[in-house]
């Protein structure tokens, strides 16, 4: 492979680093020239090192006689891919995109939009900037935070791919001793103390205020400690003062810049970023060499390396509590301290090295050659309940894509969302509007594969609209040539039969169905003996199993209870036909359960528009033993039902969950697909909600409120786990099926 890098060449900093470390690995897999536009610090640099590099000098920023050069070089030397960096490079790269019939990629290494600080430069450097990266479709993140941040402006996710910055594990450093640096520097220097450190310019976003009110939680339990602060910058004063005003001025040593930096790494024990904002910083893999343990703020890329409790200690950013007690934990055991560094070390040089890095760009590289080849867009778009914030549904989408990415990445999808934007940023793929007739069919045109993605959308029981909605989309489909899938979904019931003939109707004409229930498989093989259907089970088997229970549960759950609390989730929905005493019914036997059982009760809206009214309403009921779960929680919901002691559910999904995760279940139907998971699972006891009584309900919860799980739960786990297959298998197999036709 041939590339083709574009620099300006005065770029220094993280750009700077970046460029070199991929460079130096780069050039010993593929052909690599480097072409620059002025004479400055990178090319200069550049030139003492083994790369070929030409100088292609502009006489101003907007001199495009570069561009024609540039054509024939690629001409005539067969480039396959050519790859622009920072702005000046990006206003010639545009230039190329129709000129070329290679793909132009662009390596974001910023924020684009804080690049340039005067007005002028913010009017006109800046505003060309943006108008370059709308013509340059592929683009590389040196974050997801950065990935997230071009899909919140815009940007299709499927263009947009992530490589994190890497480093040079195997040249070996010669570091200062720890006595002579604390005699240069003036620290206090005794063996038994430990010092924790933080390399940082002086700016707020690097949260050195919050190291040091961190330090002051920590020297009011602990007097074996010291704080250095390496950098400098325009908040010295203030931070001297906060230091002083918290009475810790003289257990906290302020000792400027200090290069190289492993020398201040090798002096201290502890190594900190209390950023409130990062992409990936190389402080992070700086420490890694060194293999110090790391205190990180979650920000940016930050936890892609510091794995909490693994690798180092993460807190949530602006939280200087949380900082000071992961301080403490490292502070209080030097055996701990030595096998996070360890561990961060082996991750770092495995995960981040600058052979990694290269590595990830030559993939990115091909992604990027074959998307540019490609005579459809998508492989498939996938369509449901999505974007509505009902939880259940967004698990079956997350799952659906990740088991898609993890098996077949070379596969490209677009989802139907009614919250298309919200969908991009969630799920990192792109998203189109389900309601969008033009953008539909635009979509479906680039597209081979349309697939009802999970969920009983075939059904009138949710209305009749939703029945037309998804018959037309899948009778729009086949009319525009697309192959058509339901993947794991449920069928019926149907209320009218004008209804059930029109889903049989378009049903008829699908491609494959893999169907969840036996149910469901039964009905459509009756009346459609001749159709291609799979008996399966829901996806969200695939991405929920005991492995994930058991990560998940290796530590207390985080409710509104408070962590370690036992309790029960209650998962509710208004249903127009439930009986006049569902709602007292089920909060007596829930109240009297959790009485006897020394229970709290978590009222959890999997769709908050619809379910939050009931759930508030039955909580009231219950007293104090009872709470809803906040919209605006921010803990893992998936957590939540894996410490359950028990679900009681009547939405489909939150009793799948469960059951996924060896939580009991007890059922409450108002439709027959909830019968048809409990009962033909044999999954314990479902209660109908039309005739629901207090007594019944607290006899069947009764049988699980101590956790068990019914003796037919294993040979249940064993089989949907085989049945899940099935879904991957047919959709791959109908996909590859329209590729190779």
């Amino acid at each position: 492979m041939k590339v083709l890098h574009l620099i300006s060449g005065g770029d220094k900093g993280g750009a700077k680093t970046h460029m070199f470390a991929l460079l130096d690995e780069l050039c010993r897999m593929c052909d690599v020239t480097v072409v620059c536009l002025m004479r400055g610090v990178f090319y200069e640099e550049i030139l003492k090192r083994e790369v070929r590099t030409v100088l292609l000098e502009q006489k101003s920023r907007f001199d495009l006689s570069v561009v024609g050069e540039l054509r024939r070089m690629i001409t005539e030397e067969g480039f396959d891919l050519l790859n622009a960096h920072g702005a000046r490079a990006n206003f010639i790269a545009a230039r190329l995109v129709k000129k070329t019939d290679i793909p132009v990629v662009t390596t974001i290494h910023s924020d684009y939009m804080l690049d340039f600080d005067s007005f002028y430069k913010k009017l006109i450097f800046r505003s060309f900037n943006i108008r370059a990266l709308k013509k340059i479709k592929y683009k590389i993140a040196v974050s997801d935070a950065f990935r997230e941040m071009l899909i919140s402006r815009g940007f299709k996710p499927n263009d947009l791919l992530t490589v994190y910055n890497g480093m040079d594990f195997n040249t070996p450093v010669s570091p200062m001793g720890r006595r002579e640096f604390a005699e240069k520097y003036g620290v206090p220097y005794d063996e038994g103390t430990v010092y924790v450190g933080i390399a940082a310019r002086f700016d707020r976003v690097k949260g050195v205020d919050l190291f040091i009110r961190a330090a002051a939680d920590v020297l009011k339990s602990r007097d074996n400690v010291r704080f250095v602060i390496a950098g400098d910058g325009d908040e010295k004063e203030a931070l001297t003062a906060l230091a002083d005003e918290l009475g810790i001025a003289d257990r906290v040593h302020f000792i400027g810049f200090v290069k190289p930096v492993y020398d201040f790494l090798n002096f201290i024990d502890v190594n900190s970023l209390t950023s409130r904002s990062e992409s990936f910083p190389y402080s992070i893999l700086e420490g890694a060499l060194m293999k110090k343990p790391t205190v990180a703020a979650a920000v940016g890329g930050i936890p892609k390396l510091i794995i909490d409790g693994e690798t180092g200690f993460i807190f949530p950013p602006e939280d200087h509590a949380s900082c000071a007690e992961s301080f403490i934990c490292a502070i209080d055991s030097a055996g701990l301290r030595k096998r996070l560094g360890e561990a961060l070390y082996a991750k770092a040089s495995t995960e981040f090295s600058n052979r990694a890095l290269a590595e990830q760009y030559l993939e990115n590289y091909r992604r990027f050659i074959a998307k540019s080849k490609r005579e459809k867009r998508y492989d498939l778009i996938l369509s449901g309940y999505y974007g509505f914030g009902n939880f259940g549904d967004e698990i079956i989408l997350s799952t659906i894509i990740r088991k898609i990415r993890e098996d077949r990445p070379e596969y490209e999808m677009a989802v139907l969302s009614k919250d298309p934007d919200g969908t991009a940023m969630r799920f990192g793929v792109d998203s189109c509007s389900r309601f969008g007739v033009f953008g539909v069919r635009k979509l479906m045109r680039q597209s081979r594969v349309y697939v009802n993605g999970g969920g009983t959308l075939m059904t009138d029981v949710t209305s009749t609209h939703s029945l037309v909605y998804y018959t037309s989309m899948l009778n729009m489909a086949k009319r525009m040539g697309l192959k058509t899938m339901l993947l794991a979904n449920g069928i019926g019931p149907f209320r009218r039969p004008s209804n059930e003939r029109r889903a049989l109707k378009a049903l008829g004409r699908v491609d494959v169905m893999t169907l969840r229930e036996k149910g469901a498989y039964d009905f459509i093989k009756e009346r459609l003996p001749d159709a291609r259907a799979v008996l399966s089970s829901d996806v969200i088997f695939t991405y929920c199993n005991g492995s994930l229970r058991e990560k998940l549960t290796a530590s207390p759950a985080q409710t509104p209870f408070g962590r370690g609390e036992d309790y029960c989730v209650i998962s509710l929905r208004d249903f127009a036909m439930s009986g006049p005493g569902f709602e007292n019914a089920v909060a007596n036997a829930g109240r009297r359960i959790c009485e006897e059982y020394g229970l709290r009760a978590l009222l959890l809206p999997m769709q908050y528009e619809k379910d939050l009214r009931v759930c508030e309403s039955t909580a009231e009921k219950m007293g104090g033993c009872a709470a809803v779960l906040p919209e605006s929680f921010k803990g893992d919901r998936i957590g939540v039902f894996a410490h359950a002691r028990f679900v009681l559910g009547m939405r489909l999904h939150s009793l799948m969950l469960a059951a996924a995760l060896s939580v009991p279940i007890v059922g409450l139907s108002y439709d027959i697909k909830i019968d048809r998971f409990v009962n033909e699972n044999g999954l314990g006891d479902c209660f109908d909600v039309k005739t629901l009584t207090e007594e019944e309900l607290y006899a069947g919860i009764s049988k699980v409120a101590d956790g068990r799980l019914p003796d037919s739960y294993p040979l249940f786990i064993e089989r949907v786990g085989g049945l899940c297959e099935q879904n991957s298998k047919a959709l791959f197999e109908l996909i590859d099926e329209d590729r190779e036709g």
